[in-house]
């Protein structure tokens, strides 16, 4: 098993009694943060776009924006990327016992991006404008499916696309581990040894030929453009935008409408 099921084992040493008599941990590193962006734990492309309900805490997958494409030839080598939040710990924690855990895991673990590239895109507002206007010219719906028009002006509507984006050929976790007879990891507990399950899609899907490994996002807000006389869909970056809830969001796609 990898090595990333040990992270909130490890967490918990510091913790005295925090995991109660619990003998297995589920820990989930789906869409965890770090400073390369978010592990794209859902094989999104460059230029996936979505819909964030921040009212509802809603996150919903719409579909590609063209004019992303992986670059052909980049200077590629291995890098490392420091976690810094994310992590879904599968047991009910206090407020003290979560920063603690978390604060561990940022301070000993580390990921290994093998081959890494990153890619800011540029461009961001025109290759989403065009796509959508174009598409509205030749009387297509897409804006109105995806509800981007009737966003417009809603304070709770957001739209996030994926903009900075680093490829690679992998990504594994750097931390060390016991590994017992049956192949879990596991690590000396107090109250004994405690066995971690690793929930979600784990690192060891994430891996092919230079392919989205992690990501940064723009939050969006739409609105009308009058462009001689005639209205166009566009889009403004929000900055500042608190996207820690947003691992959570994106691992609930999937399981959710």
């Amino acid at each position: 098993m990898p090595r990333s099921m040990a992270l909130a084992t490890i967490a918990c040493l510091g913790l005295s009694g925090c995991f109660g008599d619990a003998k297995t941990l589920p820990v989930n590193l789906d869409f965890s943060q770090t400073n390369y962006g978010f592990i794209n734990s859902g094989g999104y492309s460059a230029g996936a776009f979505f819909a964030w309900n921040t009212v509802e805490r809603k996150l919903e997958f719409l579909g590609d924006i063209p004019g992303f494409e992986a670059p052909r030839t980049t200077r590629r080598r291995d890098v490392t990327a420091k976690y810094s939040g994310g992590v879904d710990i599968g047991v009910e924690l206090d407020v003290a016992a979560e920063a603690a855990a978390h604060a561990w895991i940022k301070r000993n673990s580390s990921f290994q991006i093998k081959n890494g590239a990153r890619v800011p895109y540029n461009n961001v507002y025109t290759k989403i404008s065009t796509f959508l206007n174009e598409d509205r010219q030749q009387g297509g719906s897409i804006a109105e499916e995806w509800g981007i028009e009737e966003a417009i002006g809603a304070p709770e509507a957001r739209f996030i696309i994926l903009r900075d984006v680093t490829f690679g050929d992998a990504i594994t976790l750097d931390i060390d581990a016991e590994t017992g007879a049956d192949g879990s990891l596991k690590i000396p507990f107090r109250k004994g040894d405690l066995r971690v399950e690793l929930a979600g899609h784990g690192l060891e899907d994430i891996r092919g030929d230079n392919i989205e490994i992690a990501f940064l996002v723009y939050v969006l807000d739409p609105y009308w453009k009058q462009n001689d006389g005639s209205q166009t869909l566009a889009f403004r970056r929000l900055r500042n935008i608190d996207t820690s809830t947003l691992p959570k969001l994106f691992r609930s796609i999937g399981t959710k409408s």
